[in-house]
């Protein structure tokens, strides 16, 4: 038998899932209607992703993408799609491939619970330079640390 006294470390990291979701959608529904249906949620953090993956269809999210792990081979946004809610600091592809990036919010799981996206910037991103076909690339990391 494994040992019990171990708690599984995927059930941990999904604490305040739906919180964030919920943080995701104050976000989403606060821009205005014509921008909406171009932007995508995005995070640095496959893990960050997974939770408006698995809760934004009831919230009424949009489409979820990073270039974390295995997430980018999902591949990029559709080409339409130029507007990012972002969780995490804006990595350097982010910087480089977007000309405006706002801070509108912080993580917070309303638990008091110290997790691994806890108190992570929430942004909004626009100006789009290139089309995803030619930077996506750019957005992909391996790294086991996020």
């Amino acid at each position: 038998m494994g040992d019990r006294s171990c708690p599984r470390f995927d059930q941990r990291s999904e604490i305040g899932w739906p919180q964030l979701a919920d943080q995701f959608s104050d976000v989403y529904h606060q821009i205005p209607r014509d921008r909406r249906d171009h932007t995508v949620v995005m995070s640095d953090d496959y893990g960050v992703a997974s939770a408006p993956a698995y809760y934004g269809l009831a919230r009424g999210l949009p489409p979820v993408h990073s270039g974390s792990r295995g997430y980018w081979f999902f591949g990029p946004p559709d080409a339409d799609r130029t507007t990012l809610i972002y969780v995490g600091v804006p990595e350097p592809a982010v910087r480089a491939h977007f000309g405006v990036i706002r801070q509108v919010a912080t993580v917070d799981n309303g638990l008091r619970i110290d997790t691994a996206h806890q108190a992570r910037p929430i942004s909004l991103i626009s100006r789009q330079k290139k089309p995803w076909t030619q930077i996506w690339p750019d957005f992909q990391r391996l790294n086991l640390l996020s």
